[in-house]
């Protein structure tokens, strides 16, 4: 009974799939939102058509592991060094700026340290997965400021290397969340140096090999790439790093590759349903009935966190000598939370960093602003082109 009860859930997800695409492509709007509202709708806090989250959201997450190898099959090593001043200049700055603001603004409110720090980490990320989603679908990956953004968005996701590991450790003396800190920075530079070296002369033989038997035997060749993404995402996870940003090295490697082509066509579909998925299974998170008792304190803090993060993140491209009006549309196309936000927050919960009624009033801001992004994202391009109008053609 339990297996159909599972099987349930399933269709019922696949269902919600197959009426948002073209329902959100006739009214020309992104599918994130409409698989946002309709995850509330059918969540725990809505209908209740599905109860039980906890076997959704694990397969849920390997969408956002599938989006970044995907984005890494974009991005060349080459391109990456091109970058990697943005990286670790513009993306270092904005995370450190918008951290240390919410982190004193949090402070200020609760006195308590512990969760000024995990507030300010939390909220200082952006969401890698919705953002990308809605540059791809405008055709603006490839343009500067979706070149930008992606800098930005590689480094919050480093940056939540040293934050899962900070977060449990939280309340104990200086000296060992320093040696907490010390270790997981140890452990990503060894296992990211492992991977690319290993991965840089390893694939490309093999999958030279299994190309040649792709042509009788297809199904290989996909199974070797997911094997790939899943494969050294989980050495990644093993080295304290997330599996996204494994995925995403994956990707890299494969890049210079002449199979990139090929992987992505065979990897596009899982990509697409698994992301479907994350999506609803962070609108089924959603408390309906905090919404209901705390509107106003909620609507204040989703208009203040991008109060907050949108100036900071345009002061930080500023400072690295980006236009202005880029710097505006960088700063509004990246002020929504993003999903490490979730993961984050449940981890302070659980290891005691943070009150639970405190994260459940802080998921509902993060959920409406990643649904925003759509929106945000057209703002910050009328800024843009409002600040710095375009040359006329001619």
């Amino acid at each position: 009974m339990h297996a159909l009860h599972d099987l349930t859930d399933v269709i019922v997800l696949l269902v919600a799939t197959v009426l948002i695409l073209p329902l959100s492509q006739r009214l020309k709007v992104s599918p994130v939102l409409g698989y946002l509202i309709v995850g509330a709708a059918i969540g725990p806090s809505g209908f209740a058509i599905i109860n039980d989250l906890e076997t959704a959201s694990a397969i849920a997450e390997f969408g956002v592991i599938f989006l970044l190898f995907t984005i890494g099959l974009e991005l060349s090593l080459r391109r990456l060094k091109v970058l990697r001043r943005y990286v670790f200049g513009l993306g270092a700055l904005q995370v450190g700026l918008t951290a240390a603001a919410i982190g004193a603004i949090t402070y200020g409110v609760t006195k308590d340290v512990s969760a000024a720090i995990v507030l300010g980490g939390s909220l200082a990320l952006s969401s890698t997965a919705v953002v990308a989603q809605v540059l791809v679908e405008r055709g603006e990956m490839q343009t500067r400021v979706g070149r930008m953004a992606f800098a930005i968005l590689i480094f919050q996701d480093l940056a939540v290397i040293p934050l899962l590991t900070l977060i449990p450790v939280l309340g104990s003396d200086t000296a060992q969340m320093a040696e907490a800190g010390a270790t997981a920075l140890g452990l990503a530079a060894i296992a990211l140096v492992v991977i690319m070296v290993i991965g840089t002369r390893l694939l490309p033989p093999v999958f030279s090999l299994i190309a040649r038997d792709a042509g009788k035997m297809p199904e290989l060749f996909t199974a070797l790439t997911l094997l790939v993404v899943i494969g050294i995402g989980a050495l990644t996870a093993s080295a304290g790093l997330s599996m996204a940003l494994g995925a995403f090295l994956a990707g890299v490697m494969l890049s210079e590759t002449e199979f990139r082509h090929q992987v992505e066509a065979d990897i596009l579909p899982f990509r697409g349903l698994l992301l479907a998925l994350f999506f609803m299974t962070v609108g089924m998170s959603v408390d309906i009935g905090v919404i209901q008792t705390q509107a106003v304190l909620l609507l204040a803090l989703t208009f203040g966190l991008l109060a907050v993060k949108a100036p900071l993140i345009a002061l930080s491209a500023r400072a690295n000598g980006l236009p202005v009006g880029m710097s505006a549309h960088l700063g509004v196309l990246l002020a929504e939370g993003g999903e490490f936000g979730f993961v984050l927050l449940a981890l302070a919960v659980t290891s005691g960093a943070l009150d639970n009624e405190m994260a459940q009033i802080l998921i509902i801001p993060i959920a409406i602003t990643m649904a925003s992004t759509p929106l945000l994202a057209t703002l910050g391009k009328r800024l843009s082109d409002w600040i710095d109008p375009p040359l006329a053609s001619t």
